[in-house]
């Protein structure tokens, strides 16, 4: 085998590793919105809550410090909890565990967090936007499936759902978004 063979052999090898790597990617991508899908609205509002948390957890305190007003932190612990306390045990932990082994988060400049279902810190900042767009998209996609249920829809923009008013109850619910993590 001449030098220029196992040239060539080495970057098919490569490129299969690429093409191999992109349709894990790909895979992981799938299954946690697919898992965010088949959450309930209040599951969702933990699953948004506890997003904000690691996200805000990834920081290092001089960034905390620096680019969030004082008792941030304090704010999100208190929304983590408050949606916690309409879940069972059992569905905080599958929640909890899905964010664990699934979900990285990656602090970039100026407190800037990403996060999505991949450790690659380039990739990470490529899918953060979609994999942001497509859980909200999934959220009204079930808001609008449960419209026999009195839902009314308050300020909507396009990249964004800032509330929601569920039913009579008046119960909030906020997605995680770009500005919960101090974009």
């Amino acid at each position: 085998m001449t030098l220029y063979d196992s040239l060539e052999q080495l970057e098919k090898y490569e490129a299969i590793k690429r093409i191999r790597r992109g349709l894990h990617r790909t895979e992981k991508f799938k299954n946690c919105i697919k898992f965010y899908e088949g959450l309930t609205i209040k599951e969702k509002k933990y699953f948004n809550s506890q997003i904000d948390y690691k996200g805000i957890s990834t920081l290092q305190k001089s960034s905390l410090e620096s680019f969030y007003h004082e008792g941030y932190k304090e704010e999100v612990i208190q929304e983590r909890n408050l949606a916690k306390e309409n879940l069972s045990i059992e569905q905080v932990n599958r929640i909890d565990q899905h964010i664990e082994n699934e979900i990285e988060f990656t602090e970039h400049e100026h407190g800037d967090i990403s996060y999505g279902p991949d450790k690659d810190i380039a990739y990470i900042r490529f899918i953060d936007d979609i994999y942001m767009a497509e859980l909200e998209r999934s959220e009204l996609k079930s808001l609008e499936n449960q419209s026999d249920n009195n839902i009314v829809i308050g300020d909507i923009s396009s990249s964004n759902l800032e509330e929601v008013i569920i039913g009579n109850n008046n119960q909030n619910s906020y997605t995680s978004s770009s500005q919960n993590l101090g974009r």
